[in-house]
């Protein structure tokens, strides 16, 4: 907040208690835009983090669904296999062709679930990554409220004292009234 004793320097006696409540208000506001933008970033830090963790657990539930189908695929292509033999049909021929289909559509099944997952997980990490930038943005938006809350406060307390180090004749508004220049 050193960037006030300036402000406090220049406030007049007769001034003291507008340059104050200026003083005051413009620290509130610059307070609270900087807070606002620390908390908007924490905020998205967090869901980013979330969300990279939902990519994680979308992957290994993926995982344990593809465990799940080789061991459903494997079951299939045995009682097949059974069936097969029971039946003396023979290896070969429309059996073979029967057993390497399932097992085809097994291999295809599997990868179709680690496909998804990955696909999920990766929708989710772009989420996250895209929330982090939003957080980034907001962050840096709050800055640049708390800079120009801070300039809008300093401009108008020059304007109203009718001059100023700024440029300007430096005359008060009274002393202009008093000799006539507006």
């Amino acid at each position: 907040m050193a960037f006030f004793v300036p402000m406090l320097a220049a406030v007049g006696s007769g001034s003291a208690i507008t340059g104050a409540a200026l003083l005051g208000s413009t620290a509130l506001s610059v307070g609270g835009a900087i807070s606002q933008a620390r908390n908007a970033k924490a905020a998205a830090s967090a869901n980013a983090t979330m969300m990279r963790q939902q990519a994680s657990l979308a992957r290994a539930q993926g995982n344990a669904r593809q465990e799940t189908q080789l061991r459903r695929a494997r079951e299939i292509l045995g009682q097949q296999r059974a069936a097969i033999g029971q039946a003396g049909v023979g290896w070969g021929g429309s059996a073979q062709d029967v057993l390497e289909q399932s097992a085809t559509s097994a291999e295809l099944d599997t990868l179709n679930i680690g496909y998804e997952a990955e696909l999920q997980a990766l929708g989710l990490m772009n989420q996250a990554s895209i929330t982090d930038w939003e957080g980034r943005q907001q962050r840096n938006a709050g800055y640049i409220s708390a800079a120009s809350s801070l300039l809008n406060s300093t401009a108008n307390y020059f304007g109203n004292k009718g001059g100023s180090s700024f440029g300007g004749d430096g005359l008060s508004q009274g002393d202009r009234r008093k000799i006539g220049v507006y």
